[in-house]
């Protein structure tokens, strides 16, 4: 039943209390949550307060993170048993990108476990400790995320820290480890046997001062508010590199210092969380609102994420302020077609953003300097990039524009690449991305035969590409929210029933979506059992377009300067007035040119599934 996408979310919210109590009741737990898969070549990665932590290799799911929980001889192991499967039952439900999903329960060793995908990059603080240089404002703003999702849900974490932060393969921040999460929804069970401070559980550092009042042992107990505090915490985890209180070391000070209005300490002005991590005056001051001492004065969740937009990298006000107007917001119209048709423009104020784009405050970008030969993780600007106009050396970047200058009122200059300095064909591209050489040398169709798809589907209408009055919009430089994502069929604002509806009819397990722009495919995957949804489809393209590119994608033979200079352009108008966002490099979102703006799929008589897309209207 909670697999059905047009559940009502209170009926689902009592299904899942039934099956908790259930479980409770009689030790059992649904079998539909049992992972089938076959899992190989187990080995102990780590260990847990209350789990160990092994990896293998599963069936048709490739590696896998199974915890495993500890059973000793003097536990009560039927109550173990039973908080396990709660925390199952309500764990397998949450679907968000923030999150980490779980893939069912798992019986090794003959110790109940729980299987979700195997996270290579780690937690959090592993990662950037390993990648100093990556951008940090998105990891606290994708944690962010995560948690407001989990409220949103009337779920409480509890032990929020940067340990149970994992990353991705995309980079992406996920939020784990709901062991003692509970419920702030009265009607749905916790998923704790106790709300005393003896068994709240978290971590000292990371907890609100109003946890550690032993005066109200039986009243005192997590909140949205605490999680909001511990959010705070994690934040100065990723922008200083330290973990909260780091001076003190026994935790019994750490809880004294903390009752007392003790604070993680400011970073000095020399270092270099202000000067290389991104920390920046506005998110400390959000932070010093989160531990303020009175939960009543923090602010919620939803308000940290709305401050913290102004900052955000993947910000659409940001981009679509400086593309269209001042204090103007594109919202459905306004779109050009692929035929240059023209559409109806509709703005509306924006009040709560208030942009400059003066000469004085402009900043024009450069690419990196980078020899084609050169592998990175993105291309991005950089201070020493060569200013001098011409083709002197054909090594340095793109001269750079004069500060009043606007970029798009010329063309952006390029150093010529000799043939010999391009990088070859990437092999991670789509075999039939055409060739840009003369001759142009045809690739066979066999080349793509996987990933067509022989079944007749028909795409919702949701998704449907319709070439005169979209049905979907969606600006593919900014994160999926209501502010950046409308579907004008529906006449209102969508729902969570709306995504939660099959992207197909008859379902299909996975997507290969193309665009004649990309040279990649976006892999779309269903995150429940019965087939990929309308949310699987729009993260799956945001995250596969922010993906950074590196070098070989750039300098490649297969492009053309015509083409670079077109993706550059796109990238200097993408990250106007974005000083962040500029040092991060070209994305892939920005060999969609100028047609960033999603409005469709469409079915290809061969069985796969293009991208539509369109310029916004200036």
């Amino acid at each position: 039943l909670l697999d059905q996408p047009d559940l009502d979310e209170q009926l689902s919210r009592h299904i899942i209390v039934s099956a908790q109590r259930i479980s409770v009741k009689t030790g059992l737990y649904p079998v539909c949550h049992e992972l089938k898969n076959e899992i190989e070549d187990v080995k102990q990665a780590g260990a847990g307060g209350q789990a160990d932590i092994y990896n293998g290799k599963a069936q048709g799911l490739g590696r896998v993170c199974i915890k495993a929980m500890r059973v000793f001889e003097t536990m009560d192991k039927e109550l173990v048993f039973k908080q396990f499967w709660k925390e199952v039952i309500l764990w397998e439900q949450l679907c968000h990108p923030n999150i980490i999903p779980v893939y069912g329960l798992y019986r090794f060793q003959d110790r109940p476990c729980i299987v979700a995908p195997w996270m290579e990059n780690g937690n959090i603080t592993k990662y950037l400790k390993q990648n100093p240089e990556i951008p940090r404002l998105p990891l606290a703003v994708g944690v962010a995320r995560g948690l407001y999702y989990l409220h949103d849900k009337g779920i409480i974490h509890g032990d929020l820290k940067g340990s149970n932060i994992l990353v991705d393969d995309e980079g992406i921040a996920r939020v784990a480890d709901f062991g003692i999460s509970s419920i702030f929804d009265p009607q749905i069970l916790s998923l704790t046997s106790h709300s005393g401070a003896a068994s709240r559980g978290g971590t000292i550092r990371w907890q609100a001062p109003e946890l550690f009042d032993m005066q109200n042992d039986t009243v005192v107990k997590n909140s949205k508010k605490s999680d909001v505090y511990a959010w705070a915490c994690v934040c100065y985890e990723i922008f200083t590199g330290c973990i909260p209180l780091n001076h003190l070391l026994n935790d019994a000070t750490v809880l004294y210092q903390v009752k007392m209005g003790a604070r993680p300490s400011r970073p000095l002005s020399s270092s270099e969380s202000w000067s290389s991590w991104g920390l920046t005056e506005d998110i400390w001051l959000i932070m010093e609102d989160c531990w303020k001492a009175q939960p009543s004065d923090r602010p919620t969740i939803g308000s940290v994420l709305n401050r913290l937009r102004s900052n955000e990298m993947y910000s659409m006000v940001e981009v679509l302020d400086n593309l269209v107007s001042k204090n103007k917001l594109i919202t459905v119209m306004g779109l050009k077609g692929e035929q240059g048709d023209d559409h109806q423009l509709t703005t509306h104020q924006n009040a709560g953003h208030n942009h400059d784009n003066g000469p004085e405050n402009y900043n024009q970008p450069n690419l990196h300097t980078l020899r084609p030969d050169t592998e990175t993780t993105s291309l991005a600007p950089t201070s020493e990039s060569s200013s001098t106009e011409g083709f002197e050396d054909p090594t340095l970047g793109l001269p750079q524009l004069q500060e009043w200058e606007d970029p798009m009122e010329r063309t952006i200059n390029f150093q010529p690449y000799n043939t010999e300095n391009l990088a070859k064909r990437p092999r991670n591209w789509r075999p039939d991305y055409p060739k840009t050489l003369i001759p142009r040398i045809p690739w066979p169709r066999s080349d793509i035969e996987e990933f067509k798809d022989p079944i007749k589907r028909m795409i919702i209408p949701l998704l449907d590409y319709n070439p005169r009055y979209p049905n979907v919009i969606y600006e593919l430089c900014s994160y999926p929210e209501p502010q950046t994502l409308s579907f004008p069929i529906l006449g209102r604002i969508y729902n969570h029933t709306d995504f939660n509806q099959l992207a197909t009819n008859p379902p299909v397990d996975q997507m290969w979506l193309f665009h004649p722009l990309l040279p990649w495919y976006i892999d779309v995957h269903k995150i429940i059992q019965k087939g990929v949804m309308v949310q699987d489809v729009i993260m799956d393209v945001h995250m596969g377009l922010q993906t950074q590119i590196n070098a070989r994608d750039y300098f490649t033979e297969e492009l053309g300067s015509k083409t670079r200079k077109k993706i550059a352009t796109a990238y200097a108008r993408r990250t106007q007035g974005d000083n962040q966002e500029k040092g991060n490099g070209i994305r892939k979102v920005d060999y969609l040119e100028e047609k960033n703006v999603f409005v469709g799929l469409v079915r290809t008589k061969d069985g796969m599934w293009e991208m539509k897309t369109r310029s916004v209207l200036r």
